[in-house]
């Protein structure tokens, strides 16, 4: 369920920002095995992937090892991953789980321990993000204006980001 929500809020932006271009999806069945990712990654760069976001954990950690082989990009994941190839990792989503376990155990000090509930922490709690490493200077200018005027209106609800594929496919790019 989270790894469609990855790829669903990830193809949400696509098709806010350019819904000309293609998505090509690929699970590799792993979250462990770098030269999966690697395989997998050099299979869709050979394709004319220009650029691969991956949700992978240690997998993805071969799909940036390809990027830096063919001289392509990858998104890293849940912490700033630009440190394994400084001019092939345009960018990292960031979870701030450090920030997550403060608030939960906040709540419970005081009182309000959230057992049995699913606390999700997004944009509007700050908890999620992009690296500060994010390669600007290779994307189109106003990128980053661009993308912080979509987060800012996710945080403050104006904008729902799909979380299914079928919820997707029904998903209007809504005016911001």
């Amino acid at each position: 369920e989270v790894i469609h929500r990855f790829e669903a809020g990830f193809k949400a932006g696509v098709k806010a920002t350019d819904p000309s271009v293609e998505v090509v999806t690929v699970y590799s069945g792993t979250f462990t095995d770098s030269s999966k990712g690697k395989s997998d990654a050099l299979a869709m760069y050979n394709q004319g992937v220009d650029v691969i976001f991956h949700a992978s954990g240690n997998t993805g950690t071969g799909v940036i090892e390809a990027a830096k082989e063919v001289n392509k990009y990858a998104i890293g994941v849940d912490q700033d991953q630009n440190y394994l190839a400084p001019d092939h990792v345009i960018s990292s989503m960031i979870k701030d789980v450090k920030g997550a376990v403060y608030d939960i155990s906040k709540m419970t000090a005081d009182g309000n321990f959230p057992g049995d509930q699913a606390i999700v922490l997004g944009l509007k709690e700050g908890r999620v993000g992009y690296a500060e490493t994010t390669l600007w200077n290779k994307l189109p200018e106003g990128t980053k204006e661009l993308v912080d005027k979509w987060a800012q209106a996710i945080a403050e609800g104006k904008v729902t980001v799909p979380k299914t594929r079928e919820q997707l496919e029904e998903w209007e790019v809504p005016q911001i």
